[in-house]
């Protein structure tokens, strides 16, 4: 005489099933019937934004351009270069500046060699140099 198998009972948690009387199912001809009913939504319906409202996409050499070219520090310099590589999806690699130590300075992303020159440079990550 076999043993008959033993069973496992499966829980899903994420599964909600909505309870649903026996006299509903017994009566009920279609199934479909007793399940909630979708609206349709037209497109006229949905919001649509307005043309003006998507941002322009600005050169990282415009938004340098914009800052005034007053005297600044080394550091205002970096956070100028690195706001302006950020806006290209870029990063600051090396940095020239009069009088600056020749160290590693701690950038957002990576380290960013500084060296001193005449002239203020940057370097980013595609290889393009800015002033």
């Amino acid at each position: 005489m076999a043993r008959p198998k033993k069973q496992r009972q499966v829980v899903i948690p994420s599964v909600t099933v909505p309870a649903v009387d026996e006299a509903t199912v017994a009566t009920t001809p279609n199934a479909e019937s007793v399940l909630p009913q979708t609206q349709e939504v037209s497109d006229a319906s949905l919001p649509s934004a307005p043309v003006d409202s998507i941002p322009e996409v600005v050169p990282a050499a415009a938004v340098v351009a914009r800052v005034s070219k007053n005297k600044e520090t080394l550091d205002d310099f970096i956070v100028k270069h690195e706001d302006a590589a950020q806006a290209a999806d870029l990063v600051v690699t090396r940095v020239v500046f009069p009088g600056a130590p020749s160290r590693v300075y701690p950038g957002r992303y990576a380290g960013i060699v500084v060296e001193d020159g005449k002239e203020a440079g940057a370097t980013y990550s595609d290889g393009s140099k800015h002033a």
